[in-house]
């Protein structure tokens, strides 16, 4: 394919193909990413009759065949439940902005060394370019992209920052009682029992037999969070607490990735913010109060598990604070 051949066609799938790593693409053209999730975005592009009947295939080592796009502005790391999507979403509300939120193309790159034989140097590579797909410009506005991962991809984080040395990033943490209440209730893809590998977790495969899922979660939410804290250098990275949100959303996390509110982009990420992250038909609930009293019973499980990365990641917060004069 020549490069032309990737104009308005952007990655749907990454996957394991016998011995070849293949990347399937549908064609968006000129449709920007405003859904909450990517997954939702290709539900909306196969709508259209054409990516019903044309797609296309390559192997992931043609990635380096698309053009060079717009250059990684920041990227988003999480511990769950704790406010990405609403962060996610209030970087969409400007035009300028391309944010790509929970890629699986993306997921599935970092983890190809699980299900096949890729080598950490091909996954690199594989990595910038499947990034680089997404970062083609589509409009002439357009000038920032953003990419939101997945909780536990912030454990690919050494291999992310290799291949991405100058991109600013963000993790975005909450009181572990709120995540296990929210997890308890609908769990997530990254916190059912065995999708992750146990020894990234601190774990040997059998202690997973006669856990509990809430030390389970437990023993998940403190993987990501010192994953986020071994990676963390204050000015390259920010930690910001879900109670920061939504007032770091216009000062903090805008100086952070070197970025200029003007009050159209204020305002329509206010519009935002008045919504349910997940489901903008909804208007907005705070709910921390009432997700605290649904875990109380777990509340002594949580410090004892959870508590000291917790803490560490207030308190690295709070140090970002005051180097920005927020305090």
């Amino acid at each position: 394919m020549s490069t032309r051949d990737f104009n308005g066609w952007t990655p749907y799938r990454a996957a394991w193909l016998g011995d070849e790593m293949i990347v399937d693409w549908c064609h968006h053209g000129s449709r920007r990413f405003t859904e909450p999730f990517y997954y939702e975005t290709i539900a909306r592009a196969f709508t259209q009759p054409f990516n019903q009947l044309f797609q296309r295939r390559t192997l992931a080592a043609d990635l380096d065949l698309v053009p060079p796009g717009l250059a990684p502005t920041g990227f988003v790391f999480h511990m769950s439940r704790c406010g990405s999507t609403l962060l996610g979403r209030a970087l969409a509300a400007d035009p300028a902005n391309i944010v790509v939120s929970e890629a699986s193309p993306i997921r599935n790159i970092l983890q190809a060394d699980r299900f096949g034989s890729a080598t950490r140097p091909q996954r690199a590579a594989w990595l910038a370019g499947i990034v680089n797909a997404f970062a083609q410009r589509r409009f002439p506005e357009e000038k920032h992209v953003f990419v939101k991962f997945f909780a536990a991809d912030v454990l690919d984080l050494p291999l992310i920052l290799d291949v991405f040395p100058n991109t600013p990033w963000v993790f975005l943490c909450r009181h572990p009682l709120e995540i296990l209440a929210s997890q308890r209730a609908a769990g997530g893809v990254d916190t059912t029992k065995g999708n992750i590998p146990p020894h990234l977790l601190g774990l040997a495969p059998d202690d997973l037999d006669d856990m509990s899922n809430e030390v389970y979660l437990c023993r998940v939410m403190a993987a990501f969070g010192r994953a986020a804290l071994a990676a963390h250098r204050p000015g390259r990275s920010l930690i910001l607490d879900y109670r920061d949100l939504p007032s770091a959303l216009y000062d903090r996390l805008p100086a952070h990735f070197g970025l200029a509110l003007d009050d159209a982009t204020r305002a329509a990420m206010t519009m935002v913010l008045g919504s349910d992250a997940k489901n903008p038909s909804v208007a907005f609930q705070e709910d921390s109060a009432i997700k605290r009293a649904a875990a109380a019973p777990f509340a002594e499980l949580v410090e004892l598990l959870v508590g000291p990365t917790y803490a560490a990641l207030t308190q690295a917060a709070r140090a970002s604070d005051a180097s920005l004069g927020t305090a």
